[in-house]
């Protein structure tokens, strides 16, 4: 069993034990949700001439540990954690965020963490009948 205190070399040699359909369970539910915070993001990033929506990307990230992502930004348009979070102009005027990224985090992490349970009980049940 993984505890909080178990090094991650441990953790990733248990992940690389999974059963086959429970490991496709799992990236396809990390998949769906990358997916899903992406459409989310893409349709409430505020436009400023689209420079920073043609920055978000969906990443693939190391597939024995099943990670999907959703990344935004570039070295042309660094200025999105200023916009999500506000920031102060030259002369000292204080500019409020336009939140774009933190909501449509909260909500796919909600979603994301029922899809990841319901993909796991539903993989787990089907290895249990073969046997």
């Amino acid at each position: 069993m993984w505890k909080s205190t178990t090094d991650f070399g441990e953790f990733n040699k248990a992940l690389k034990r999974v059963a086959p359909n429970v490991r496709d369970a799992i990236d396809g539910a990390n998949e769906k949700s990358a997916r899903q915070m992406y459409d989310r993001v893409d349709n409430t990033v505020p436009e400023r001439d689209g420079e920073l929506r043609d920055t978000l990307r969906l990443t693939a990230g190391n597939t024995d540990k099943m990670e999907h992502g959703v990344a935004i930004g570039s070295e042309t348009a660094l200025y999105s954690i200023p916009l999500e979070f506000g920031h102060t102009t030259k002369n000292g005027v204080r500019v409020e965020g336009k939140h774009y990224w933190v909501p449509a985090r909260t909500i796919t992490l909600k979603s994301h963490r029922t899809r990841l349970k319901r993909a796991l009980r539903k993989a787990l049940k089907n290895t249990w009948r073969l046997f």
